[in-house]
């Protein structure tokens, strides 16, 4: 979603400014968009595990019981 903020509204801003032809605009996004989202994948997978790890969610509990089928397990020692 953040890619996608920043893309178009370059998009948009370069659109309205110089009007290239669609070959450039191709040329010019598609890369942009490859590489914004690669380089901003592994940040905001961290800032999401840290989140979970701060809210003690999904696993990050150490008082949480473990679900084992039907049943709750008591918490490990």
């Amino acid at each position: 979603m953040i890619v996608g903020h920043v893309v178009v509204s370059l998009v948009l801003a370069v659109e309205i400014a110089y009007r290239p032809p669609l070959w450039l605009h191709a040329a010019l996004w598609m890369p942009l968009t490859l590489a914004l989202a690669l380089v901003l994948l592994a940040p905001i997978k961290g800032l999401l595990v840290a989140l979970q790890w701060a809210l003690l969610m999904h696993g990050f509990d150490p008082d949480a019981k473990e679900e084992i089928g039907d049943r709750l397990a008591p918490p490990s020692a």
